[in-house]
């Protein structure tokens, strides 16, 4: 009886340890947390700028961010900067035709782990 009792009494310490750090390691990582324009979105005219926001600062000497058009065309866009430490931003060139793009980033916080992604968005034909 009183193995079992020190079993259980271990196991509750052992749940409760992994329940409260999970919340915490899952801020360590960097991610994407938002996009302009948004993943999916469908546009009425050409975006002036690629902004992407990051849960952590980002390094920019490591920090791309490429348009690349439904034909594969890359888009050559203005030089990748940071708006704010945890905010990077490309202008992209006057006149983006109607289609859909591509934009495929990849960035680094501090601890040197790199992160990369997709994602898509649409401009509508203009009359």
């Amino acid at each position: 009886m009183r193995l079992c009792r020190k079993a259980v009494a271990a196991l509750v310490v052992v749940v409760l340890a992994a329940v409260w750090a999970a919340p915490a390691s899952g801020s360590l990582h960097l991610r994407l947390t938002k996009s302009a324009p948004a993943k999916d979105a469908e546009l009425g005219a050409a975006p002036a700028e690629i902004r992407l926001w990051f849960s952590q600062n980002v390094e920019l000497s490591v920090s791309s961010i490429k348009l690349t058009a439904a034909d594969g065309d890359e888009i050559d866009l203005g030089k990748v900067e940071t708006a704010e430490a945890d905010v990077l931003v490309a202008t992209t060139p006057s006149g983006l035709a109607a289609g859909v793009y591509q934009v495929a980033w990849r960035t680094s916080s501090g601890d040197g782990h790199p992160i990369r992604g997709t994602f898509d968005f649409a401009v509508a034909a203009t009359e």
